[in-house]
């Protein structure tokens, strides 16, 4: 292989890896925010150096201010809070066709 194979092989994988956590992150926000503390919670083992236990604690996820829906702290899409009843309902009615 060339050089050039190995680092456009090592660009793709990088790509590929990012775009793989992205889309993690946005559609299972509360999985990836539990994986990302395990890793964390590993890395601030006792058995671990100082800098790598530095690291755990800086990869722990920022917990949820607000409430929002459950545990997930979104509260940005409205779906929690019930809609409003519909006042402006109007009966179906059916008219049979004319004939011409």
């Amino acid at each position: 292989m060339t050089a050039y194979a190995i680092m456009q092989a090592f660009v793709i994988a990088l790509v590929v890896a990012w775009s793989a956590w992205y889309a993690s992150r946005r559609m299972l926000p509360t999985a990836s925010r539990r994986a990302q503390a395990r890793i964390a919670a590993w890395f601030e083992g006792p058995a671990h150096s100082a800098w790598l236990r530095r690291i755990g604690r800086a990869m722990q996820p920022m917990q949820a201010v607000s409430g929002g829906c459950g545990t997930s702290g979104c509260s940005s899409c409205g779906a929690c809070t019930p809609s409003a009843p519909i006042v402006d309902a109007q009966p179906l009615v059916f008219k049979p066709r004319t004939k011409s």
